[in-house]
């Protein structure tokens, strides 16, 4: 498990999938200097291509432009990799619009769920 201020991720093997949650505002990417290798980090270890991802977004704020093409960038590396699934917790308007924005840069949208309850999220990623 890799956890700062910023944010945890973590892998479970049984069920092959990482799990992210983003904490609070990131004013820039500054503040995450390790936030690619730490992803590298948890994508090596994940069974590929078929892994999913539970991202927990109800702590996050909106980011600023930086930190939303950090974003895109790392999404894009997890799709390439073979990423099936992922399940966006989001608990405001504001963020869950941000994310989405990321989510078109990049081609995440098309393999997201968008959620506000974290067992619901889990449930859509448990189906086959």
């Amino acid at each position: 498990m890799i956890t700062n201020k910023f944010y945890d991720l973590d892998y479970d093997s049984k069920k092959n999938q990482i799990s992210w949650k983003v904490k609070g505002y990131w004013a820039s990417v500054n503040e995450v200097p390790n936030m690619e290798k730490d992803w590298n980090s948890m994508l090596k270890q994940a069974k590929k291509p078929g892994f999913n991802i539970l991202a927990d977004l109800t702590e996050m704020k909106a980011p600023p432009q930086d930190v939303q093409e950090l974003h895109a960038k790392v999404q894009q590396q997890i799709i390439g990799l073979g990423l099936q699934k992922i399940a966006l917790v989001t608990a405001s308007a504001v963020t869950r619009f941000s994310v989405k924005q990321i989510g078109t840069v990049s081609g995440m949208t098309q393999k997201s769920g968008d959620f506000n309850d974290l067992k619901k999220a889990q449930a859509w990623l448990d189906e086959a």
